[in-house]
This record gives C-alpha cells, sequence and structure tokens, in this order.
C-alpha cells in the first residue's frame, strides 16, 4: 500500500468525489486523520444537510502535491458525524494514477550526483530522471526521516563530451527530499526512487538544464 502517497510532506490538498443516491456529486476538501491496515479515515467540516453516502459508495480520491496529482477509485466503507466533522472510513488505495505537474519535462538521465547534509551525511547515486524541478535517483538504503525534513547540498556533474556550447558542466545547489516513490521499480537499480527538489537553481543553471534536457530529445 503506498502510504507515502496521502502522508507525503508536500501534500496541498486532498479531494474526495462521490455521487450520491440522488445521483448528486458531492465534493469535499479532506483531511487524513489516520489510517490503519484495512482503510484511512479522512476528515471533512460538516456541512449543512450532509446525508451520509450509503456503504460501499465508489469514491475519487486526488491528492495534489507540488509534484504533481495523485488519483485513486476506491470505496466509502462507513461515514460517522459529529457535530463539526465529517469522517469518511475509506478503502486503502492499492494503485494511484498519475499526472505530472512540472515547470519542465522529466526525462531519464544517468549523471552521477551527491547530496551532502551539515552532519557530514552524503548519499551518491546516478540520476534516474531530471527537470528543472529537481532529480531521482535510486538508493539501495532507506534514508532516515531526519534528512527527509533537512535541506541539504545537491551536485550534479553533466557528462564531459556534453555536446552544447555552456561554460558550466556541473553545479551545486540546495536540495530538499520530496517524496520515496515505492511504486517505482528498475531492473538494473536496486533500492528504493526518491525525488528530491531544487529548491532555488541560478538562471545560468536553469539554462544548464533545459539545454542538456533539449540535446538528449
Amino acid at each position: 500500500m503506498q502510504q507515502n502517497i496521502l502522508q507525503n510532506s508536500n501534500l496541498t490538498k486532498t479531494i474526495l468525489i462521490y455521487t450520491d443516491e440522488r445521483g448528486l456529486k458531492k465534493r469535499f476538501k479532506v483531511s487524513l486523520r489516520y489510517m490503519d491496515t484495512i482503510q484511512c479515515y479522512f476528515a471533512a467540516p460538516i456541512v449543512g444537510g450532509f446525508q451520509k453516502p450509503k456503504k460501499n459508495t465508489p469514491v475519487l480520491v486526488t491528492v495534489y502535491t507540488t509534484d504533481g496529482v495523485y488519483s485513486s477509485n476506491l470505496q466509502i466503507n462507513d461515514t460517522t458525524t459529529t457535530l463539526n466533522e465529517i469522517l469518511f472510513e475509506v478503502s486503502l488505495p492499492k494503485v494511484w494514477s498519475f499526472k505530472q505537474s512540472r515547470n519542465s519535462s522529466r526525462k531519464m538521465t544517468d549523471m552521477p550526483i551527491s547530496i551532502k547534509f551539515d552532519d557530514g551525511f552524503e548519499i551518491t547515486s546516478t540520476t534516474y530522471d531530471l527537470s528543472l524541478d529537481g532529480v531521482s535517483f535510486f538508493y539501495n538504503k532507506p534514508i532516515s526521516s531526519i534528512y527527509k525534513k533537512l535541506k541539504g547540498t545537491l551536485t550534479i556533474q553533466f557528462p564531459d563530451n556534453l555536446t552544447i556550447d555552456f561554460p558550466l558542466k556541473s553545479f551545486e545547489t540546495e536540495t530538499k527530499f520530496i517524496r520515496e516513490q515505492l511504486e517505482v521499480k528498475d531492473t538494473y537499480r536496486d533500492g528504493s526512487l526518491y525525488v528530491f527538489g531544487f529548491l532555488e537553481l541560478e538562471p545560468k543553471e536553469q539554462e544548464l538544464i533545459k539545454k542538456y534536457l533539449i540535446s538528449i530529445e
């Protein structure tokens, strides 16, 4: 179960949509209250005239993050209400569809990178893909939750035989953990796929990435 999607630190909002018994579409902005091994519990403010959906009502759960939009077709197992709140009990998502939301397309690459943190911890790997927003890479060890909250310094080395006319062939920039994509596997790489975002690229660094991505089209 891809719990990391619902617990993504870059999550901006979660929307729950279903059709009630009268054929009316209902839309709620919800927050994840908690989850167990059977279902997840989404809370929403109570609204006037609310009627509980029937058990096993199909529901679309859409999770918006800075990295893109995830959606999954689930079902409402039960619903409870208080004076102030609606609590939807929803089946656990097994499969998510994903729509990229980026400043530029993300393309597969294979370049050495390192991410260093202030306490000396360092991650070394090679890129899996690259965009103006950040990089992803496979890493065969779990990354501690500590380093998922801290900024690091990412160094990326572009190929020596880069065919574009540009003075830079590498650069350093601040980066931060975005998410771990447990759903992505690669035959030739071990571990989990991690996504780290660029916090603020300089114009010359943006230009290098743009030129490089165009060169490998």
